[in-house]
């Protein structure tokens, strides 16, 4: 038995196209529900997933396990509202699931941004631990860490058919407005592990990042969007300096 799993608040839009790649694969849809002022809930009964609440938060890793929890299927496949699985992967995950010699499975994903397709700049194939026997998975609450696995993981081969959908960002101005809460949440994490402002690292960080993602990455192949995002991901880096700095003064 299958069980996907969608933390969601007010994305109703995005939570519908989800699950509506999902719908008739799974055995069982189960939505957590952060508080969601639109139409979320009604999303969610539409495809009759089983809908549990908690309170919201400013971002989903430290409710990963709690939705987990919630499923009564053997496999689990975590999805976010916007991201979407097509038909050959939804095959391959069974077929997997049937031969029971694996117990994760890191799946490629690929980003759409700026309504765009992103397969360079450090944006592919961003394997994700999606799918996996139940309990043999654990979630971090650590902002974007990656769960630990206990068992065999299949890294699934870098094929966009094989791939999960992902549209994070329609525009610049979504993306900014990530980068500031994320920024700040990661501020805060640094800075209550003991780091501190670096004027070496205001500098260093940004650089090493735009470089690495526009040339090694070679975000250049992906037009003004890759030179864009690169831009865009080292400022993050400053953000959150500048922002470890305010904390300690």
């Amino acid at each position: 038995m299958i069980s996907v799993v969608v933390n969601s608040r007010n994305e109703g839009e995005k939570l519908d196209k989800c699950l509506q790649s999902i719908s008739g694969w799974g055995d069982e849809i189960v939505v957590l529900d952060m508080e969601s002022t639109d139409n979320t809930r009604q999303i969610a009964k539409k495809y009759n997933a089983k809908v549990y609440s908690h309170k919201a938060l400013d971002y989903i890793e430290p409710v990963r396990e709690f939705a987990v929890s919630k499923t009564s299927g053997d496999w689990v496949l975590v999805l976010d509202p916007d991201e979407k699985i097509g038909d050959e992967l939804k095959n391959k995950l069974k077929e997997i699931m049937s031969e029971n010699s694996i117990d994760a499975v890191n799946i490629p994903r690929l980003n759409f941004i700026f309504n765009g397709k992103i397969k360079h700049t450090n944006f592919w194939p961003d394997r994700q631990i999606r799918f996996f026997k139940k309990g043999r998975v654990r979630f971090s609450s650590v902002i974007h860490s990656y769960p630990k696995v206990l068992g065999k993981v299949l890294d699934l081969e870098a094929k966009e058919e094989l791939s999960i959908q992902h549209y994070p960002y329609r525009n610049v101005e979504e993306y900014l407005q990530r980068i500031k809460r994320y920024s700040d949440i990661e501020s805060k994490n640094r800075y209550n592990l003991g780091e501190r402002f670096s004027i070496f690292n205001l500098f260093y960080l940004p650089l090493y990042d735009f470089i690495r993602r526009y040339i090694k990455h070679m975000g250049f192949l992906d037009g003004w969007r890759g030179l864009v995002l690169s831009i865009l991901q080292a400022y993050y880096y400053i953000l959150v300096e500048i922002k470890i700095f305010k904390l300690q003064i």
